[in-house]
């Protein structure tokens, strides 16, 4: 699988990788990106907010600003929309996921 198949993976079979909270996304998501030689999330602190250092909590603030019941979603509503916002950012810059993998 290369990066985007594996990525489109996680994003429609999270439980697959151990990621049940929006925390275990937010690990994994660095460590596949740190494997990937920062592939994965170049330029995705400039996107989410420009100037500032990516954090968690950042990206949850931003989160929130889409949905504002995003706080109170369960683990794996947080992990999802974590996801499909790596996602957006993925296809902003070019580099679209695939669908999801076949059954």
């Amino acid at each position: 699988m290369d990066i985007g198949e594996r990525l489109a993976d996680v994003r429609f079979r999270p439980s697959v990788y151990g990621i049940a909270t929006f925390r275990d996304a937010c690990v994994f998501l660095c460590g596949f990106d740190a494997a990937s030689e920062n592939r994965v999330l170049r330029g995705f602190q400039n996107w989410v907010d420009p100037g500032s250092l990516v954090s968690t909590s950042v990206v949850s603030g931003l989160l929130e600003e889409r949905d504002p019941g995003f706080p109170g979603r369960g683990g794996g509503e947080q992990v999802t929309a974590l996801v499909d916002l790596v996602a957006e950012f993925l296809a902003e810059r070019g580099d679209p996921l695939p669908g999801p993998p076949e059954p």
